[in-house]
């Protein structure tokens, strides 16, 4: 997409094919599309503080080979510029994650294990630090990000406005985008709080195209929020264990 001249006598041809290249690999989102995701992430990233909760289901490939569907939820809470607090429960194994103060802190309920590794202040770099030495994500990264809008379309392909759907009653903008390895779709509600309230994600390149579907609901601004939620103390009994990172040979 970038093309850069190293010399004067190829200068222009260079500039003319770096903006051919560019004119064909940028996302073609339509103008409807773009606003509404743009005015979603400008309320969520002006959000001093918020909370949401979220209902998920995933299709999981079986020893069988089949695809089964789990389900669990996820209540997060968030306070900028730097602190997160997830807690994710159900089918899937119950976990529960902390971001703040300069580090990152992840709890196993079921196995009563926690890891506890520094990461940057800022949100946006801490989430990303966590994905790149760890492979772990945190639930929601990209609605907690401070540019949702950025996160979401930097590998999309195409993105259109379908149309005014309702999700649990609410009127919502529905949104469809493509990417190389991913369908997505996201229903934005219309009106004065446009939050998310539905996406969906489809894996198309991988074996039987598995689904990810989330509601959220509950959705606060303006919470109360105290210190403790964010702060994390390791609860008796609770073995510390190493936060392996993604180039580990073996680990956990």
């Amino acid at each position: 997409m970038e093309g850069r001249a190293r010399w004067i006598a190829a200068a222009v041809a260079l500039l003319l094919a770096g903006g051919v290249a560019a004119a064909q690999q940028a996302p073609r989102i339509e103008p409807r599309a773009a606003e509404i995701l743009t005015i979603m992430s400008d309320l969520l990233t002006g959000a001093k503080q918020f909370t949401v909760h979220t209902d998920q289901t995933s299709d999981e490939l079986a020893l069988s080979g089949d695809l089964v569907e789990l389900s669990s939820s996820v209540d997060l809470a968030v306070r900028r510029p730097g602190e997160a607090h997830a807690v994710l429960h159900g089918d899937l194994r119950p976990m529960r994650y902390w971001i703040g103060g300069g580090r990152v802190a992840v709890m196993d309920v079921s196995r009563w294990t926690y890891a506890i590794a520094p990461v940057p202040a800022d949100l946006d770099a801490a989430i990303d630090q966590i994905w790149e030495r760890y492979g772990m994500k945190i639930p929601l990264a990209d609605f907690i990000s401070n540019n949702s809008y950025e996160n979401l379309t930097r590998s999309v392909e195409s993105g259109t406005y379908v149309g005014l759907h309702e999700i649990d009653g609410v009127p919502c903008h529905h949104l469809a985008f493509r990417q190389t390895d991913i369908d997505w779709q996201i229903w934005i509600e219309d009106g004065l709080l446009p939050v998310p309230r539905k996406l969906l994600i489809v894996y198309k390149n991988e074996p039987g195209a598995p689904r990810y579907t989330a509601r959220l609901s509950a959705w606060d601004l303006s919470p109360d929020l105290g210190d403790t939620i964010f702060e994390f103390e390791p609860p008796e009994g609770a073995e510390q264990i190493e936060l392996v990172g993604r180039d580990a040979e073996q680990g956990e």
